[in-house]
């Protein structure tokens, strides 16, 4: 019961965790409502809006951040499959990990981060540049929410006196 329950909750914080972020797309709903971004605020934030995360240091930990869920999501799977290294770990780590099937959804972000995070900005075209952030990021969400499904259909599925699917039950 108390791994059901970790596992729940870890689910919960990371539910809300994405809802934060999908607020921070929106702007907060600054654009549907149509309010205007403080004074203050616009000049300090790259994109003159109302979020947090386009601001100072928080830019750039937000895309250290998205490489680590690229790694999470596309590497982590292969590292857990049966013939691989940490397959041992497998049972434990299933509840917290994307099946290997929705690898190829949090690739284009490891690709385009570890490019954006460890080379500079192209002096040409960075408008073009800058913008390939937005569909990676709406493929990663298409991704969270096959996995929350997946993982949804686990917990259904799984025998009622086990606190957490097995690898078994859990198709890669």
């Amino acid at each position: 019961a108390g791994g059901e329950k970790r596992t729940a909750t870890l689910y919960i914080f990371a539910i809300l965790g994405l809802c934060f972020l999908v607020g921070e797309e929106i702007s907060w709903g600054q654009r549907i409502i149509g309010w205007s971004t403080p004074e203050d605020l616009a000049r300090i934030n790259r994109q003159g809006e109302t979020t947090m995360h386009n601001i100072g240091k928080a830019h750039d930990l937000v895309g250290w951040a998205l490489l680590a869920i690229g790694l999470w999501g596309s590497v982590l799977p292969w590292l857990l499959r049966p013939t691989a290294p940490l397959a041992r770990l497998r049972e434990t780590l299933s509840p917290f990990v994307p099946p290997l099937r929705l690898a190829p959804y949090f690739l284009p972000m490891l690709v385009w981060r570890l490019y954006r995070n460890f080379f500079p900005l192209p002096t040409k075209f960075t408008y073009a540049v800058v913008q390939v952030n937005e569909p990676l990021e709406l493929i990663m969400a298409i991704a969270f929410w096959l996995f929350f499904l997946d993982r949804r259909r686990a917990f259904a599925t799984a025998p009622a006196k086990s606190a957490v699917p097995s690898a078994k039950t859990r198709t890669v």
